[in-house]
Order: C-alpha cells, then structure tokens, then sequence
C-alpha cells in the first residue's frame, strides 16, 4: 500500500533506496532532488519510518562560510551513531553556490571519514547541476539519484536516466558517467586515492549482484592491494568484507569464515576501530548460523557481541545481533530464551525506528510459533506482517524467501487439515459398527 503522502513511483524510489543504504556499514552517497520543503520532509519521514533514524545536517546555518560548515559536519559527526544523514539547505547557500559545491568537493575523503554513514544530499532539480558539474568528483561516488520531484506517473526508478538538458551537454555524458564504469572491463591497476578503492570496490558489489565471480574478485584483491600500500587499514576492513559476502554468494561459507576470522578481525583491531570489529564479529556470528553451528553463533553473541553494544549507541546493529541470536537459539531448541530475544529484538527495532528488522522480528515470532506447533499463527503473522514489510521496503529477496515459508506452511496446513478429516471419519465408522 502506498504512503498516504507519496504517490507510488516516488515510494519505489525512496524503497531502492532504503534496499542500497541498508546493506552499507559505512559512508554511502545519494542525491535526492525535491519540489518543495514540505515534500521532501515527507520523502525523509518516510525513510525514517521504513529505512533508518536519521541525523539532519541544515547547511543554510553555515550562511556562506566553508569552516562553519566544516563544523556542522563534524558535529553531526560525534552523535550520527548508525543512523543516516539528511543534508538540506543547500538551496539555500549564497548566489552561484561554486564555493559551496567545490568546496564539499575537495572535503570529499574527509566527509567519507568523519561522516561514515549512508548520506543524502538534498536539492532541487534546477540546481543539480551545479551539484554534478562544480563537484563531479563526489557526484561519480553517488549510490542513487533519488528522484520524487516528478509526477507520479513521470517518476523514474532507473539509475540512468539523463537529467541534464541535451541541449547543454549533447547525450549528457555526466549524468550517465557515474552508472558507465559498472558495465566497462575492470581496471585492475593499484589503487591510489580512496576514490579509486571506493568505485574498485563499488564495482565488485555490482559484480557479485550480476554472479560475475571472476570479476568481482579481480576487482577486490586490486582494491585490498592498494589499500595495503597506502596503509588504509579501516579500507581493508571494508573491503575484505565484501570479498567475505563473494564466497559466501558463491556458496563458500568455510571460505568466509576463515577470512573473517583469520584476517579481518585482526586489520580492524589493528585499525583501532571498535564498530568495525564488533560488525566483523557480528559477520562471522551470521556464517556460524549459516552453518549450522548454533551453539557458537549464540556464545559469540551474547559472550562477546551484545555486551559490547552496552558501551555503543548503534540501535540497528543492536537489533541485527539480537536478530542472530534468536534465530541460534531457535535453532538449538531454547525456545524460552528465544522468546525473550526476540521481545528485545522488537523493542531494539522500534527503538531504531527500523522498519526491516521490525519485520525480522516478527518472523523470529513466527518460527517461535511453528516450533510450538502453531503452524495457523506462524501463517497468519508472516501473510499478514511480515511479507507486507518487506514488499513496502523493497526488499525483494526477502519477501520471495517469506512467500516461500508461506507456500510450505500451506502445504503443511492443508496436510494437517487432510489428516483431522481422515481422523473424524475414522472416529464416525467405529461409532457407526
């Protein structure tokens, strides 16, 4: 169903949105172009509501000045936690805006550093192209052009819709520029800015979502290469992630535990940087989970993952760890434990005001139903809450494995439905002889 305050199209784009930013650990670009500011307040409620809680960064109160905006950043900085950032106010800056967009052009590396969560850049159509022609830079690094501007029946999901004018720059080469390098032959060569391992690794993303192995891995082990040179050790972090996520989509779980495990925690220990190794050892609690291997997963969690948030405000992160272990000890039979995460779970999800791991939730409850032999209710809670969630949020996969469940649980119910029948008429003819 559609928000009451966006039209369909405007919902799907805002949905592939909240789908690209929810699997990022880290800094994430999007631009977002609006009509006015009481339509783009409704667009960020309703990111808010299904995506993330967010921080606002208002850019009009720096009025002109590069090291007042600096400073905005850095206080956003210290308190954005894992929530997402709303930029606006950049319609706002002074006549021309050349300073303003060069400027967060050249601060682009610091951005990414001090601002390392999922962005996005808020402006009116009319001005975007200053924002992609004075800093082209950063524009190249941007995820998705959020577009709910337009009409409901003009608004484009594409990624590579042309938005400049043809007549000012031919078949608007810039536009198209930052979408080209995903479909060229991989360049393979050292990497030697962070915006060269940024579209290195964006790349390998691409690829692994196109089942391209070869590729993403030639791209991954050119940007791990590079970040090793330049001694980037919270870019090796990120980027051994990734090629943790291509053996495991390649149906490798060994392979990406023992990275995890051998190599990744340590360079994000080396890096010094507690979120990256407690999300690394939340990584690794997922593929014991995979494996089969409960008892590991739920020792991790609740031994060493969960009391570590106690001292970090990150409410989604919270949510996903409780989320993990439910589902271990679920798994391993401890039903009445499970039942008390997953009360905690829903509550971490609330909290976070995340729409997804709400769902996650609900479908730790259903499974905590369908162990308890109340296969209707497991039913009736993934039909009627959880499969509309996912559908909402644009979480494809998900609602496929939800509708997947469903189409057991059918079967499951209509057997036992068959069988009650067969029951009764049993009971009736010993009655009848």
């Amino acid at each position: 169903m559609a928000d009451e305050k966006l039209p369909d199209a405007h919902v799907a784009e805002l949905g592939e949105l909240i789908r690209i930013f929810s699997g990022k650990a880290g800094f994430a670009l999007a631009y977002g172009i609006y009509i006015d500011s009481a339509h783009r307040t409704h667009a960020i409620g309703y990111l808010e509501r299904y995506g993330s809680q967010s921080v606002l960064i208002d850019v009009k109160d720096a009025q002109g000045a590069l090291d007042r905006l600096d400073a905005l950043f850095e206080e956003a900085g210290r308190r954005v936690g894992d929530r997402w950032i709303h930029v606006v106010g950049l319609d706002d800056w002074p006549p021309g805006q050349h300073d303003l967009w060069r400027g967060l052009n050249h601060r682009r590396e610091w951005l990414a550093t001090t601002c390392a969560r999922p962005m996005v850049l808020w402006v009116r159509e009319d001005l975007l192209r200053g924002a992609m022609t004075e800093a082209f830079d950063l524009w190249t690094w941007s995820e998705k052009l959020v577009d709910v501007a337009r009409a409901a029946d003009t608004a484009v999901t594409s990624r590579t819709r042309a938005v400049l004018p043809s007549s000012d720059l031919g078949h608007s080469p810039v536009s198209l520029e930052r979408f080209a390098h995903l479909h060229e032959e991989p360049q393979t060569s050292a990497v030697g800015s962070q915006s060269d391992y940024r579209r290195l690794v964006d790349r390998a993303e691409w690829a692994i979502t196109q089942q391209d192995w070869a590729v993403a891995e030639a791209l991954l082990h050119a940007a791990i290469d590079g970040k090793a040179e330049i001694g980037d050790n919270r870019g090796l972090v990120d980027a051994k992630r990734v090629l943790a996520q291509l053996h495991r989509a390649r149906g490798d779980l060994d392979a990406a535990l023992a990275l995890l495990r051998d190599d990744v925690v340590s360079a994000a220990e080396a890096a010094g940087d507690v979120l990256r190794v407690t999300a690394v050892q939340t990584d690794i609690a997922e593929l014991l989970g995979a494996l089969g291997r409960h008892d590991e997963a739920a020792s991790l969690l609740r031994d060493v993952i969960l009391p570590r948030h106690t001292a970090i405000d990150l409410p989604t992160e919270w949510a996903r760890a409780l989320d993990l272990l439910a589902v271990s000890e679920i798994g391993i039979g401890r039903l009445g434990q499970a039942a008390e995460t997953v009360q905690q779970q829903l509550d971490a999800a609330e909290a976070a005001g995340n729409q997804h791991l709400y769902a996650r939730a609900m479908w730790n409850y259903a499974s905590l139903y369908k162990q308890l032999g109340e296969v209707d209710r497991a039913y009736e809670l993934l039909r009627d809450v959880v499969l509309p969630i996912f559908s909402k949020v644009g979480n494809v996969d998900a609602a496929k494995r939800v509708q997947g469940v469903l189409r057991a649980l059918d079967e499951e119910l209509a057997e036992a439905e068959e069988a009650h029948c067969d029951d009764v008429d049993a009971e009736d003819a010993a009655l009848s002889a």
